[in-house]
């Protein structure tokens, strides 16, 4: 009896027990659909957003970029709109605040990988006033995303990249606190 007893405890144990597995397979993760890629970081990667492009034309050697700032007499502030050739938005940056207006990435789909893109300062176009190894602890922060390699293999155009400071809500503290951060934008061709 005490022997069918622990051959019972036993197989229920073998049955119930699973080897775990992975939260994600190769073709749960998200998959390249656009072409141009915006990854924004601080301490971290905080969000990272793919469009696609209505204009054809291939852009090669340097990104065009261009800003297009907008006075409000109801508002103190300049609004600054941050635009690819095109029109295609980049971000909107107000007094206080960055806004990106496209639907953002969920974070737990991005597969990432232990093989981290190179990029030297060559591969830049800042544009902000920060320093090469700024820049490039910055890009630490995001070259081992599956994204960024795909949107770096057979590219030569540049990275674009912009140094901002964004106001973020710091719920300790009870009001917003600025916060350095990145913007990389990666274009296809």
């Amino acid at each position: 009896m005490k022997a069918l007893l622990v051959l019972l405890i036993s197989c229920f144990l073998l049955v119930s027990c699973k080897k775990e597995t992975p939260p994600y397979h190769q073709s749960e993760y998200y998959q390249v659909k656009g072409n141009v890629l915006i990854v924004v970081c601080s301490q971290e990667i905080d969000s990272v957003y793919e469009i696609t492009r209505t204009d054809s034309n291939p852009i090669f050697d340097s990104v065009p970029i261009q800003t297009v700032t907008v006075s409000n007499f109801q508002t103190q502030f300049p609004i600054n709109h941050i635009l690819l050739q095109g029109n295609d938005s980049i971000y909107i940056q107000k007094s206080t605040s960055i806004r990106i207006p496209y639907r953002a990435i969920n974070p737990t789909i991005l597969q990432k990988t232990n093989h981290l893109t190179y990029a030297d300062s060559t591969s830049f176009q800042n544009h902000s006033n920060h320093s090469n190894s700024k820049v490039q602890n910055y890009w630490n922060k995001i070259a081992g995303l599956t994204l960024v390699k795909k949107y770096r293999e057979n590219n030569s155009s540049k990275i674009v990249y912009f140094g901002v400071v964004d106001y973020v809500y710091d719920e300790e503290l009870g009001f917003s606190v600025p916060t350095e951060k990145a913007i990389f934008v990666f274009v296809r061709n």
